[in-house]
């Protein structure tokens, strides 16, 4: 094999095993991106770090093949990015496997169909992308995004960080084999075109194409409307989890299914739903004696349900981590009419609003990205005697069940509708203006109200107000004036329709 400087290949190698394989991969550790690139492959928008050690590297053509890219050695290679944020490191984007052939898939047998096939030992060559972490900074000092050549330069510097061999450990590919068939099932059913990313846990169907007109594929029955073409892939949080546990440290959370080597496969949403109906139609007080809690802290629901399925705290668990996953408790009125509070989000601060984008915003990364875990409390009609009581209360509000909700497609639209109102609306100053009321005036604001939108809308956290600079509850706007600090809210009427489509 004829070899210029740092090995890199001018003719394509035979790679017969999978030692040969991660041994080649683990040369290019510290190669600077540009004395790869003899492809030009790194000024591709998408996927161009990808092609580059494929082609460049390995000596692998671009292709779309449905055997692993190392045949004989059963090796399926994936490049993957990565970078760092305040809350450490994060997986940047998916992992897309293989496409779904609807035509052809084998849907009866996990490990026969084209995913486990292509990518049952893949070898994970990861890096730093530093692009996403210049760019917060740039916008924490309101200076513009990094160019496309200002990208690109960037890239060239960019090294290979670790490498290694991959196959899905043993407790997720429960999980995984059941998302597989919830998948598999829409496809033998020829619902193909109702696949969302929200069905499944760890493994999903992401959409491909650059316009869904572009995309659509047949179904199996020819006389069933067409579907976006889709990608199997493993979600981003699940690969945050995998580059944080596997590849660059250990695996050291706490399970909640304890009992995975006598599980074929695991649907998440029902095994803890089992786990806990013991306590459904139970009220907190009685929760608290049978569990040997003593708290009243705000996080007592969440306490309950944690010490109920035997971890410390379920939101740090191996499995809601590699799902993204995170609690909501709601407290429905004992006629089942109305819930105590529409849902809040974490406060934004205006400066950030209007400079960031959709793609990038903590609003779809909570509102959009995010599958949440309902705990659903019901009151019985002794509560409201003396809500103030939290000892009164406790005994009053029952465990009524739980369920995993993400928000659809169609009503996401709803949200960022909501999140361009909202920007719009600051960047203008917000409509502040005081208005008379008794005596005195309260202050108004043009933000989007719950009346505005059937799924979302914008106002204060707290029942405290602010609107100068030494007030604790007051952020800056656009304008120079202070306001109260707003967050995003999903519209309790809303949350209650999602609620009553799966359980009252």
């Amino acid at each position: 094999m004829k070899l210029i400087k740092w090995g890199i290949n001018l003719c394509q190698k035979v790679y017969r095993t999978k030692e040969e394989v991660l041994a080649r991969g683990r040369e290019a550790i510290g190669v600077p991106f540009k004395d790869i690139d003899k492809s030009n492959k790194l000024k591709e928008v998408k996927g161009g770090a990808g092609k580059m050690i494929e082609e460049d590297w390995f000596g692998i053509k671009n292709n779309n093949m449905a055997a692993p890219d190392f045949a004989e050695a059963g090796v399926e290679l994936k490049v993957t990015p990565y970078f760092k944020n305040s809350k450490g490191l994060r997986a940047k984007e998916r992992l897309v496997c293989n496409i779904i052939n609807y035509e052809t898939e084998n849907l009866e047998d996990f490990y026969k169909s084209s995913y486990w096939k292509k990518n049952e030992t893949t070898l994970l060559m990861s890096y730093r992308d530093r692009i996403p972490e210049i760019n917060a900074e740039r916008k924490k000092e309101k200076k513009a995004s990094l160019s496309a050549e200002e990208k690109y330069e960037l890239k060239k510097q960019f090294t290979i960080d670790e490498v290694a061999l991959f196959k899905i450990p043993e407790k997720d590919l429960k999980i995984i084999k059941n998302d597989w068939m919830i998948i598999a099932n829409k496809i033998r059913n020829n619902k193909a075109h109702e696949i969302s990313e929200s069905d499944t846990r760890y493994l999903a169907a992401c959409t491909k194409g650059s316009t869904a007109e572009k995309s659509l594929r047949r179904q199996r029955d020819v006389n069933a409307v067409k579907a976006r073409e889709r990608a199997y892939s493993l979600k981003p949080s699940y690969m945050t989890y995998i580059l944080n546990s596997y590849i660059y440290g250990e695996d050291i959370d706490e399970n909640i299914i304890k009992d995975y080597e006598n599980i074929d496969s695991v649907d998440l949403e029902s095994y803890i739903r089992n786990k806990l109906k013991p306590y459904f139609g139970k009220s907190q007080a009685e929760m608290k004696k049978e569990l040997g809690i003593d708290s009243n802290a705000k996080s007592l629901n969440q306490l309950l349900i944690s010490k109920a399925l035997s971890v410390s705290d379920i939101e740090n668990s191996s499995e809601f981590k590699k799902a993204d996953i995170k609690v909501k408790t709601i407290r429905v009125e004992c006629d089942g009419n109305n819930i105590e509070q529409h849902m809040s989000f974490p406060f934004v601060k205006f400066m950030d609003l209007i400079n960031e984008e959709w793609e990038e915003s903590s609003t779809k990364e909570n509102m959009i990205d995010k599958t949440y875990m309902f705990v659903i409390f019901k009151k019985d009609n002794m509560y409201n005697q003396d809500k103030n009581n939290s000892k009164y209360t406790q005994e009053h509000l029952f465990l009524n069940n739980i369920m995993f909700w993400q928000i659809s497609e169609k009503d996401a639209i709803e949200v960022k509708k909501v999140w361009e109102k909202a920007r719009e609306v600051i960047r203008n100053g917000a409509g502040l203006r005081k208005k008379a009321r008794g005596q005195g005036f309260i202050m108004k604001n043009d933000l989007p109200k719950s009346k505005d939108n059937r799924v979302a809308h914008m106002r204060p956290h707290t029942s405290e107000s602010g609107y100068t600079a030494n007030s604790p509850y007051a952020d800056i706007l656009p304008s120079g004036e202070y306001m109260t600090k707003q967050c995003f809210w999903f519209n309790r009427k809303f949350i209650l329709e999602q609620i009553r489509k799966n359980i009252l």
